[in-house]
């Protein structure tokens, strides 16, 4: 009987199981249930090198800030120009970016469901953070050859 107990008991929990799966989920900078969960892989530290034009300079250049008071900026990289609008529709944040170089077709690429907290932004692909009459900008992967995803940019406030 206590064979046929045991028996019984492995047999239950071998059922049990394959019924409780785990998958793991992360968050990152996106939205979740609403609410905008910051967590940011890539944060600026004062070893960074940041593009201003054609100059690369550290992070200790910049002062960091939690709000900003435009939605628009630019940035002139070499003889290209590179422009970002932010907006905000229906409760969520958007990040356009276009790259403009003489005589090539504009490159455009949109970041949606923006996270934008406590002077951050991030996104799939996209990390900034507010500065003192702009923002810093790092795309992972820009697709633009005048975009480098090692440095982060500056874009100054357009007024």
């Amino acid at each position: 009987m206590d064979s046929l107990r045991k028996f019984v008991s492995l047999a239950s929990i071998a059922l049990l199981i394959p019924a409780c799966t785990f998958t793991p989920q992360s968050v990152s900078a996106e939205q979740s249930n609403g609410h905008c969960e910051a967590s940011y892989a890539t944060s600026i530290v004062s070893t960074s090198s940041i593009l201003v034009g054609t100059d690369v300079v550290d992070s200790t250049s910049f002062e960091f800030i939690n709000t900003q008071s435009g939605s628009e900026f630019d940035a002139e990289i070499g003889g290209a120009t590179a422009s970002v609008k932010l907006s905000t529709t229906n409760g969520e944040s958007s990040l356009i970016r276009s790259f403009f170089e003489p005589g090539l077709p504009v490159q455009t690429q949109q970041y949606n469901v923006l996270c934008v907290k406590d002077g951050r932004l991030s996104a799939t692909g996209l990390t900034g953070q507010f500065v003192v009459g702009g923002v810093l900008l790092l795309e992972s992967s820009s697709n633009v050859e005048g975009l480098p995803s090692d440095l982060w940019i500056y874009y100054r406030l357009k007024k």
